[in-house]
């Protein structure tokens, strides 16, 4: 049985679903029963815990050959570094009750500063450190461009913060993220750190030609100035802290902070970018 927890989200649902297609036996752990009927027709187990629920969530995990770990986004949360500190805590008495730990993290994580939000993750690394842990470091989500599909298929413009718009940047779907995470916890041996991209790199340049071809109209890359970047954020409904830390992560992957540990080990999915996004663009998209 393998336990994996943030099952309602993308990598969680991914690797859970990866796992089920192996045929494992999966327990989900979820915070609400709202989606626990589609996970039992998949073939999963449900267990109902919050994730600051200890006792529950040691249930969850105890006796289980391996678990799938992600810190809630802390989003939300006035000071996202003490809410990170809080959840390291809980998952630290998780470590011990099972053979196998996949913990997502972030490429850029093995620094301590300059990253933004990718901090958090820094801290949770050095919380959870631990001889059976693998610390899984995708690049930039692919699925942060279905924000602006839309208007890149309505209107031809790909909004970027992500410059110079010609710089290659380590992008993953979480959909490989997930197949990723399956193939770790299936692992007899697997290695303490794999940092994960995509096929290959693309600038928001090399994405926004190949919109262009599916959309069979041209579409540019278009940067958005640093200057309103906090207007924009603004919008996301973020705590004032995590969208300080969102704006620092981007100058981070923009002047090279972000960046790989190992880059001679680096492990490639195998779906295209723009594969994932078209396969996850909403029905309605042409008409918005």
């Amino acid at each position: 049985m393998f336990v994996v927890l943030g099952a309602t989200g993308n990598t969680g649902g991914a690797t859970a679903r990866a796992l089920l297609a192996q045929g494992q036996q999966v327990r989900v752990v979820l915070r609400n029963e709202e989606k626990a009927g589609l996970w039992q027709q998949m073939g999963a187990e449900v267990f109902l815990s919050d994730y600051k629920d200890r006792s529950r969530l040691t249930e969850a995990v105890r006796g289980s050959q391996g678990v799938y770990l992600m810190n809630p986004p802390p989003d939300h949360q006035p000071d996202p570094f003490l809410a990170t500190r809080e959840q390291a805590e809980i998952y630290r008495g998780l470590i011990d009750l099972t053979p196998r730990v996949i913990v997502l993290s972030s490429v850029g994580a093995h620094r301590r500063l300059g990253t933004g939000s990718i901090q958090t993750l820094h801290l949770l690394e050095e919380a959870l450190r631990a001889d059976n842990v693998t610390f899984l470091r995708p690049g930039y989500f692919a699925e942060n461009w279905l924000q602006v599909l839309p208007l890149a298929e309505n209107q031809g413009v790909l909004p970027s913060f992500l410059q110079p718009l010609d710089k290659p940047v380590t992008m993953v779907c979480t959909r490989d993220v997930g197949i990723t995470a399956a193939k770790l916890l299936l692992s007899p041996e697997p290695p303490g750190v794999v940092e994960l991209t995509g096929p290959s790199d693309l600038s928001p340049r090399d994405l926004a030609a190949q919109l262009s071809l599916r959309f069979h109209r041209p579409v540019q890359a278009v940067a958005v100035p640093e200057e309103q970047w906090e207007a924009e954020v603004g919008q996301w409904g973020l705590s004032r802290r995590a969208a300080d830390l969102i704006m620092e992560l981007y100058r981070g992957v923009n002047n090279g902070t972000v960046d790989y540990q190992f880059p001679d080990k680096v492990w490639r999915g195998e779906t295209e970018i723009v594969d994932a996004l078209l396969s996850r663009q909403p029905a309605t998209a042409s008409a918005s």
